[in-house]
């Protein structure tokens, strides 16, 4: 197989995880925006919010991040 026949490296479309902030009793958290998303995040981690500390860990995968509104809106 030459190496211009070769699909298995296709360049990536940019990850962007839309989240919204919810402040309860003072503390402020994240939910991500897309429902499937937050299924399978809740599914992976248990917690429906996202943290610091998923953050970084999502961004070393290539993952970037967007606040948006709790309607989806940016």
């Amino acid at each position: 197989m030459s190496p211009t026949t070769n699909t298995a490296f296709k360049p990536q479309q940019p990850k962007v995880i839309q989240f919204y902030t919810k402040t309860h009793f003072g503390r402020t958290d994240r939910y991500l925006s897309s429902s499937p998303l937050a299924f399978a995040y809740k599914t992976l981690t248990g917690r429906s919010t996202l943290r610091d500390e998923d953050m970084k860990a999502l961004k070393v995968f290539g993952f970037s991040f967007q606040e948006t509104q709790a309607d989806g809106r940016i």
